[in-house]
């Protein structure tokens, strides 16, 4: 066999490991070295790339920074405990499971002689999953699904052993169907996904070119073979909760799942909501005590440890939580212009409308800083967190007020609810901040608003207050004008230096000499540029620049 263009493919590198179980087997021994709580941990950290400069970029590039948080990940000891727990399942999984040995061969057989007797993995009086077979519930948004793919990144995703003549998958991730009808599903996506892994084998064209015609126990013997040949040490089923959708029964559905792991002998992991938790009690319950894997559920985080002090000083932050030490890192990453300090009051803001949530607090706190930096303030504010939580966030309304209400009968409504998406949620920030700026454009003279907008733009082009205001009213009164734009077309035309006029000088096609008033007075009339760049034989930009006037038009008044 070549490993030539197969970028997923890994030539083995063998390590011993140090207990004695775990020797004399190429599949664990091939598998990289297990790694200390300290090193997993930063396995499974992720942020963004942050400067501080950064914060003096363009608008579109911060806010194309902030997005970045999406993938965001501060490990804490429940992910480092998911990582140990995974890590320890895929080893042990492997024992007794070399290959080119007798264990090998007659699991085969028996798979065979299983299909060919018309037999189903259906349900025994010892169906229970006994080879370290785990399950993990808990709230959406709480990193379950995230923490596992940072931590399986670690692992190859297909290692050669160029001795033996042997491809080993490491680990299968997949979906279960929204649908519920999951068994045959789950065999498509795990035919596919080999596929996707081994393409010299064409498992695609071989097994699923006509699903429609094959039965749901034939690919589920297929499934259970390739999984055997290619030494598949770990199987993830995430989305669980779907089964409680499956026509078939959520319970048939997880038998048939469970007996062909045990079978194989290959671990497997469940993952899914707080719906899965009563799918998955009975039998995982039998399952610890028999193996002793234990996935404690992921709850929501609390705002502090217990025995803490409930209501510290007022701003004086302290670590008094998971939670604090969580925000205290992600609030480093801020692209404002002027960066807020953290404090307990903020702390208790963001839990507020969050209640613990980790994704939630993470998509409230990359939100605020997008609204802050589209509207020009640049700061992040406790007013702002409540007022983008109450605007951009309201789909989580409900729910977040079933947690702060402990309410186990409203949450039980909202076990399928997913996070709000954060590019999802910036994009609709940057529509809202694009449909104010039209209204800007679209403002007529009749608008209460449209006065003072005239006249801020006359005193941001350097008239005093007085004058601005009477500019802004002349326009208006004036009646010429139908919106913005054409206002501040009238503006400038009211502000430009008045030309001396005569015939002589008009006979001779000479331009007039130019009048301009005493500015001693009025050191940001933006005529004095005109003057100077007269007086001087220049341009009026530079001059306007060195006199720290030249801006950009959006900066006066949003067109578009």
């Amino acid at each position: 066999m070549t490993i030539v263009n197969q970028p997923s493919y890994v030539k083995a590198i063998y390590s011993e490991p140090r207990l004695p179980r775990l020797q004399n087997n190429p599949l664990i021994s091939a598998l990289p070295k297990p790694m200390s709580d300290e090193l997993m941990a930063d396995a499974l950290m992720f942020a963004p790339n942050f400067h501080e400069e950064q914060r003096d970029w363009e608008n579109h590039e911060r806010i194309q920074q902030i997005q970045g948080l999406a993938s965001f990940m501060v490990p804490m000891s429940k992910h480092v405990e998911l990582a140990r727990t995974v890590d320890t399942m895929l080893r042990e999984g492997y024992v007794g499971r070399a290959p080119r040995t007798k264990a090998l061969v007659e699991n085969l057989q028996s798979l065979y002689e299983h299909q060919k007797a018309g037999l189903s993995f259906a349900q025994t009086a010892t169906t229970v999953p006994t080879t370290g077979s785990a399950a993990l519930v808990g709230l959406s948004g709480m990193g379950k699904t995230t923490a596992l793919k940072r931590w399986l990144a670690t692992y190859p995703r297909v290692i050669y052993h160029e001795e033996i003549n042997v491809v080993q998958v490491p680990y299968i991730h997949v979906d279960m169907s929204s649908s519920g009808d999951s068994v045959k599903a789950l065999a498509i996506a795990v035919i596919s996904q080999l596929d996707s892994l081994l393409p010299e084998h064409g498992y695609q064209k071989l097994y699923l070119s006509n699903t429609g015609r094959t039965s749901t126990d034939a690919l589920i013997h297929t499934v259970g073979r390739l999984l055997c040949i290619h030494h598949v040490g770990l199987l993830v089923a995430d989305e669980v909760q779907n089964l409680c959708n499956s026509p078939k029964g959520a319970q048939v559905v997880m038998t048939q799942l469970v007996t062909m792991c045990n079978m194989l002998s290959v671990p497997i992991l469940f993952i899914g909501t707080n719906k899965a938790a009563k799918l998955l009690g009975a039998d995982f319950r039998m399952a610890r005590r028999s193996t002793g894997v234990c996935i404690p559920p992921w709850h929501r985080m609390l705002r502090y440890d217990q025995g803490s002090m409930a209501h510290p000083e007022e701003d004086a932050f302290e670590l008094q939580s998971e939670w604090a030490g969580f925000v205290e890192v992600m609030w480093q990453y801020q692209w404002v212009r002027t960066p807020l300090k953290l404090t307990n009051e903020v702390l208790d803001t963001l839990y507020s409308c969050t209640q613990g949530i980790l994704d939630l607090a993470i998509k409230l706190f990359a939100a605020a800083q997008v609204r802050a930096i589209l509207d020009g303030h640049e700061v992040l504010s406790v007013a702002l967190l409540e007022r983008v939580y109450q605007e951009n966030f309201h789909l989580m309304h409900e729910m977040i007020d079933a947690l702060s209400a402990n309410d186990h009968r409203k949450l039980s409504r909202f076990e399928d609810i997913r996070p709000l998406d954060l590019p999802t949620t910036v994009q609709s920030l940057v529509n809202t901040a694009l449909i104010q700026r039209a209204a800007n454009r679209r403002s007529k003279p009749k608008d209460e608003t449209f006065t003072t907008q005239v006249a801020a733009a006359a005193m941001a082009g350097g008239n005093d207050e007085v004058t601005s205001w009477a500019l802004a009213d002349e326009i208006n009164a004036e009646g010429k004008v139908q919106n913005m734009p054409e206002a501040l077309r009238a503006l400038a035309t009211k502000t430009m230096p008045k030309k001396r006029t005569g015939k002589h000088d008009a006979a001779k096609g000479k331009a007039a000499a130019v009048i301009y008033p005493d500015f001693s007075e009025r050191p940001n009339d933006y005529r004095r540029a005109l003057m100077l760049a007269e007086k001087e034989g220049t341009t009026v930009f530079p001059q306007l620049q060195a006199l720290g006037m030249a801006r950009n038009a959006e900066e006066l008044v949003p067109l578009d």
